[in-house]
């Protein structure tokens, strides 16, 4: 792959990244307001609403160049990787507090530069392929 098509991939991916990041807050944010207490319900709703339209923007912009052989089995790897995702920032969270103990805020250093560069990995070579 040329550099220059790899960095205009990262670019998409990133911006994708961007919009579904604040499409979950807009929504956990707008229900939590609306809604106290109902702090997991916005989260749940938040994630779901942002991995469909990360899909949709990684699918159809991003990674559009990538040829799918079976697009629904593209879906059902899409959500792995999100769970993926999920998963490895639980993992940056438990290793700062429980293992470094130090801030939980120094989560957020896994959580922006690692886990989308194994994601970015994940989606171009195994997702949609």
């Amino acid at each position: 792959m040329q550099f220059s098509l790899l960095k205009h991939k990262l670019f998409k991916f990133a911006s994708v990244g961007v919009l579904a990041t604040v499409v979950h807050v807009v929504i956990y944010l707008g229900i939590l307001y609306s809604k106290p207490g109902a702090e997991q319900i916005a989260n749940l709703l938040g994630f779901v609403i942002a991995v469909s339209v990360s899909y949709f923007g990684q699918r159809r912009w991003a990674f559009a160049s990538n040829k799918v052989s079976n697009e629904s089995l593209a879906k059902i790897k899409f959500f792995i990787s999100s769970l993926l995702s999920l998963g490895l920032n639980a993992t940056w969270v438990y290793v700062t507090v429980n293992v470094f103990y130090i801030s939980p805020q120094f989560a957020i250093l896994g959580i922006v530069f690692i886990t989308p560069f194994i994601v970015f990995l994940i989606l171009n070579l195994w997702v949609f392929t």
